[in-house]
């Protein structure tokens, strides 16, 4: 088989009752998926298309995103997966610079004919497959280009099947099943999803992305056996909760320059999963060399090693006359061999060239990376142009500059790569501006993000009187990157009067970004972006958030340079839906109750007064109280556990809903001082039990603090009080609360967020 859609088939006709995807409790086995995508092959062709099309989808990340590719493949046409949050500019000129016979999208779009994918499909229907050439074009992966409008590069089916089938640099085949995260544009989607489906395993296709470590634990209780990231996000997961990874066989990492700390880590926390350097642009699909990484490789002072040449793949170090470099000498990797892209859509230049040298291939692709050949290992040495990588993201910094340059009043502008805290790679634009153009970096912004992808956008903009030059008359980035003010000092604000948090989950969003961007405070009314704040930093924050008070991250960020109050109320959200393919489903999250605590309430109602049902605490706290941090600690756990923040309802089903993070919090109360500790618990049990059916209305608790008189009978001190409803809580819930509390009062009492060890089970969970 020499295509995608051959291999694919050959897998369906010798394992058709295997599961080939899975999203969520949606699964759909190799048969049932042949048999779908040969109907939509049926009304694609219908509709015009043929081999040599190039077909434009616009879709979200599902099992009929899996169906309608195979469905273009199987008409001998590629296509090009876009993402629906590009915007609209940068779409309408890919989708021009495509040519498609028509879109194939969620909805329709008035200026392109559109098939929407939901449309009915014929019963049955006959499609003639051809399994083509390996050399016909499969798919087109859009990067950002010197010329100011992106490359799209056209890729063969043999980039993908030579790469897969019986691939040495992973155990892929039957039995495997790895996630599948990667954005839909990259030539990583193609390792995640054909992966799979060429070779016999699952694909498991992420309801929410990008990886997080509970999406990851998830896959893993799924079946994930290996799992593909990027660099940026490998060492994210490795900061935030390296265990994340535990029950993997092997975890695949590039993108970018490998990290020996994280790597360090990592090796230590899990010694029996193979680790493995991938290295590839995507001119030559996904990989051309790989590294099974070990303990000694992180002190290698040339760095983790991008490896050895994988098969079909020639990989030439050549000087700047094409001669072979000798070992230890630097030259570019140039690639050849049968795994090569066709080239640029519309014939763009590129880096595909015939060598200079009379012997060897007759087509060459020139990376622009700089390597060193050591016993016939690769070593990353930097690059030969300005080309940088942001999260993983190819970007070319004249491509922004030249998207800059169209705004009116704009003069002069600059990319320049920094090195953020943590040694992470941002971009900052210099820019001048005529004296008629008033260009403010909130101005400059909004243009960028209008026609850029957000990965792109530089997230420093400064306005310059002038352009510093070194002393050979270049531009001086050192003189430039320190006109940047010192990162975290007040950030620019978006207008309007700063406000101050109004909630308790806005201060706890405030403080946890504060300590993701390496802050102090997030100024009041700044706008994140304009902090420095990438998208990765708003994912770590939500992970941070995540992990340590239980709150669920968001399925989409807000865009744009958003301010904590945004961000706080996008969680928010959050916390009331379920995730769906990729978007929130407008539905309240709930468990079923147990038929004992469904008797709790059932009692509770007959009798509104009864006290039975209720559980009480007190503790005896010698000496001070911080009442302050007491209460935030209290928040702190109640924000954590759904099932302290639960209305309880017995029709038309006994049921369990969290109420969302933000309303109803609940408030310490300080009861009047009490004479003796006697008189203290008589004066906490007249306040927590009085209308004790109001604890089964959305807030399962209520807290009171008593201060003890200083008398010459009674030991000095307080008595806290606490009081939950049985039908959310028993004997065993009281120690976990106990311990929490604890935790999150001494980490509030020394001005920071509680680092809770393990994530609270959600009330699905425990039901």
């Amino acid at each position: 088989m020499r295509t995608i859609h051959g291999c694919f088939r050959e897998c369906a006709r010798d394992r058709p009752a295997s599961v080939a995807v899975r999203q969520g409790n949606q699964s759909m086995t190799y048969a049932a998926l042949d048999t779908w995508s040969d109907r939509i092959a049926g009304c694609l062709r219908d509709r015009g298309v043929r081999p040599g099309h190039l077909v434009p989808v616009l879709l979200d990340r599902s099992i009929t995103l899996v169906a309608v590719l195979l469905g273009i493949l199987k008409n001998g046409a590629a296509y090009a997966a876009l993402d629906a949050s590009w915007p609209e500019d940068y779409l309408a000129d890919l989708l021009r610079r495509l040519r498609g016979p028509l879109l194939v999208a969620d909805r329709r779009y008035p200026d392109h004919p559109t098939w929407v994918a939901s449309s009915p499909l014929p019963a049955d229907v006959a499609v003639p497959v051809a399994d083509g050439s390996g050399q016909d074009p499969c798919c087109v992966f859009f990067s950002s280009g010197t010329t100011g409008e992106p490359k799209g590069a056209v890729v063969p089916h043999d980039g993908t099947v030579r790469l897969l089938r019986g691939a040495s640099f992973a155990a892929l085949g039957p039995g495997t099943a790895m996630p599948q995260a990667a954005p839909l544009p990259w030539d990583g989607f193609t390792l995640e999803l054909w992966g799979m489906l060429v070779t016999g395993g699952t694909a498991l296709l992420l309801e929410q992305v990008p990886l997080t470590p509970s999406r990851l634990r998830r896959c893993v209780t799924r079946g994930a056996t290996l799992a593909w990231t990027t660099t940026s996000i490998f060492n994210l997961l490795v900061e935030e909760d390296i265990d994340c990874f535990a029950g993997l066989g092997q975890v695949l990492v590039g993108g970018e320059r490998l990290s020996p700390p994280h790597i360090r880590r990592f090796l230590a926390r899990h010694p029996g999963i193979r680790l493995t350097n991938g290295y590839g642009p995507v001119e030559a699909t996904v990989f051309v060399a790989t590294h099974d990484i070990g303990p000694d490789d992180p002190g290698n002072e040339q760095g983790i090693p991008i490896g050895r040449a994988l098969p079909d793949t020639d990989l030439l170090v050549l000087d700047d006359d094409d001669a072979a470099c000798a070992e230890g000498q630097v030259g570019e990797l140039c690639i050849a061999g049968p795994r090569l892209a066709l080239g640029y859509l519309g014939g763009v230049s590129g880096g595909f060239t015939a060598p200079r040298a009379a012997t060897g291939p007759r087509r060459l692709y020139r990376t622009g990376d700089l390597v060193v050949r050591q016993r016939d290992v690769l070593h990353f040495a930097g690059r030969k142009d300005r080309q940088v990588k942001v999260r993983g993201h190819r970007v070319e910094p004249a491509h922004v500059e030249a998207t800059a340059m169209r705004l009116p009043g704009m003069r002069r502008c600059a990319v320049v790569a920094v090195t953020r805290q943590g040694g992470r790679l941002a971009l900052a634009l210099f820019y001048s501006a005529g004296e008629q153009g008033r260009l403010s970096p909130l101005d400059v912004g909004r243009h960028l993000r209008r026609s850029l992808p957000e990965y792109a956008v530089p997230q420093y903009l400064r306005r310059v009187s002038g352009f510093p030059l070194t002393a050979s008359g270049k531009l001086d980035e050192r003189a430039l990157t320190a006109l940047l003010e010192p990162e975290g000092a007040a950030g620019r604000g978006r207008g309007g009067a700063p406000a101050d948090p109004a909630t308790e989950l806005e201060h706890l969003v405030a403080s946890v970004m504060a300590s993701v961007l390496g802050v102090e405070r997030v100024p009041e009314g700044a706008g994140l972006h304009a902090l420095g704040a990438s998208s990765l930093d708003l994912i770590r924050g939500c992970m941070r958030m995540e992990r340590e008070f239980g709150l669920t991250a968001p399925a989409e960020l807000p865009r744009g340079d958003c301010d904590i109050r945004e961000l706080a109320a996008a969680i928010a959200r959050a916390q009331q839906t379920l995730p769906g393919s990729g978007r929130e489903a407008a539905r309240p999250r709930q468990a079923p109750l147990s038929p004992v605590a469904a008797s709790f309430v059932a009692q509770q109602e007959i009798m509104p007064d009864d006290t039975s049902a209720l559980c009480p605490m007190r503790w005896h706290i010698r000496g001070p109280v911080d009442a302050s941090a007491l209460e935030l600690a209290l928040r702190d756990v109640w924000i954590r556990h759904e099932s302290l923040r639960a209305a309880c309802r017995l029709t038309p089903e006994p049921v369990a809903v969290p109420g969302p993070v933000g309303l109803d919090e609940p408030a310490l109360t300080l009861v009047a001082d009490a004479a003796s500790l006697d008189d203290a618990c008589r004066r906490l049990e007249a306040w927590l039990y009085r209308e004790p059916g109001r604890l089964l209305r959305g807030r399962a608790w209520d807290a009171a603090l008593v201060r003890i008189g200083t008398g010459e009978q009674a030991p000095p001190g307080h008595v806290l009080g606490i009081v939950v409803h049985h039908a959310c809580f028993d004997g065993w819930s009281a120690n976990v609360f106990a311990q929490e509390v604890t935790l999150a009062y001494n980490a509030r009492r020394g001005g920071r967020a509680p680092a809770f060890q393990v994530p609270a089970p959600a009330l699905a969970d425990l039901a």
